[in-house]
């Protein structure tokens, strides 16, 4: 059934043609049909000389006699009839150009080989899929249904393999193993904390010609002043004490942090790097919202999560809490007091006359009786 099927839509496909009569063409006339160009090259008695080229074809040619019709590029000519003379320009014939007026596809993408590895060319006029000319896809491309024979990893999304050995995974980090797991062929990185020379890296704890093969590791820098965090503290609060080195076989040493939780102190380092940790700890912050006073100035919690100032009055606010006042209209208000004091100075006053005026009255009362 299925062959079947496929017979009558590839019938379907090429029943879909263009008939078209031409009378009366001159030596040298020419006619385009369909995309494809239909010359008259020479008119003879009892044959024609026709030349037909199509848009990505050289031309090609055939002499057809009278009543006769021939193939050509995938064109039927059919020569009807020929007006000879003796006089080129007053020779004429009259043609029948059959033509297969639908392409059966536009592109490659079109054209499906049941392997989404396999590309089928789409070609010749009309296009139409080219079963015996085909290419592989070798490259890594995500999305492309296609997974390659050749290794690709993480860098096509159609495999579904990421690493068949150890070598294939790399996380171009010091401080991890990086290994194969064959069960599911996924890479995994492990964080080293196992003390071993020779694998370029120096875990907290581990001490370079330490005499314990425990906390062996020649991967360390001899000149270490640190080998653990717990043995950086300052005894105090406000820092996040740390043992660390931009490269873990450099020099270690004790790098105290402010911590943001007590205060946000300006601080300048000779080293730059340790100057950012610096600053990115000191200005972040965990609860949206949250007010309190870090050293000697008074911040909010923002939407990113960092520490901002206290808006006065006036400046564009979103939350109450970014107000000193803590109201926000728009802009940061006034303080509830400052306002009502302000903005009703003449009601307030127009009050305390009045009072006056009452208990001045209340004297005279009294005096008269």
């Amino acid at each position: 059934m299925r062959k079947a099927l496929a017979v009558l839509v590839l019938l379907t496909l090429f029943v879909a043609v263009s008939a078209e009569t031409y009378a009366a063409l001159n030596e040298n006339d020419v006619v385009e049909q369909d995309g494809w160009i239909i010359k008259v090259k020479a008119i003879y008695q009892t044959q024609a000389y026709i030349g037909v080229m199509s848009p990505i074809d050289d031309e090609k040619t055939k002499f057809i006699g009278i009543g006769s019709a021939y193939l050509i590029h995938g064109v039927r000519v059919n020569v009807s009839q020929i007006g000879y003379a003796q006089d080129n320009e007053l020779r004429a014939v009259s043609l029948i150009v059959t033509t297969q007026a639908e392409h059966e596809c536009e592109d490659d993408s079109e054209c499906d080989s049941g392997d989404a590895c396999i590309i089928v060319e789409c070609s010749g006029w009309p296009r139409k899929c080219n079963y015996n000319n085909t290419d592989e896809i070798t490259t890594c491309i995500h999305d492309d249904g296609c997974c390659p024979g050749t290794f690709c990893g993480s860098r096509d999304n159609d495999c579904h393999t990421e690493c068949l050995k150890n070598s294939q995974c790399n996380d171009d980090n010091s401080s991890t193993i990086d290994r194969c797991n064959l069960d599911d062929n996924l890479c995994e990185y492990t964080v080293i904390t196992d003390c071993t020379s020779g694998d370029d890296f120096c875990p907290d704890t581990c001490i370079y010609g330490y005499a314990s093969a425990q906390y062996l590791d020649n991967d360390c820098n001899a000149d270490n002043e640190c080998n653990s965090h717990s043995q950086c503290n300052d005894a105090s609060v406000s820092t996040i004490d740390l043992c660390t080195a931009n490269d873990t076989t450099d020099i270690k040493k004790c790098v105290y942090l402010p911590n943001p939780e007590y205060f946000a102190p300006d601080v300048e380092d000779e080293d730059e790097e340790i100057s950012t940790n610096v600053e990115r700890f000191a200005q972040t912050c965990t609860t949206i919202g949250e007010v309190k006073t870090i050293g000697s100035k008074t911040k909010y919690c923002a939407q990113d999560k960092t520490w901002s100032l206290l808006k006065s009055e006036g400046v564009f606010c979103e939350e109450g809490y970014e107000c000193v006042s803590e109201i926000c209209a728009g802009t940061c208000q006034k303080e509830l007091t400052t306002a009502l004091l302000q903005d009703n100075a003449l009601l307030i006053v127009a009050i305390v006359i009045i009072g006056v005026i009452g208990v001045y009255f209340l004297a005279i009362k009294k005096v008269l009786e």
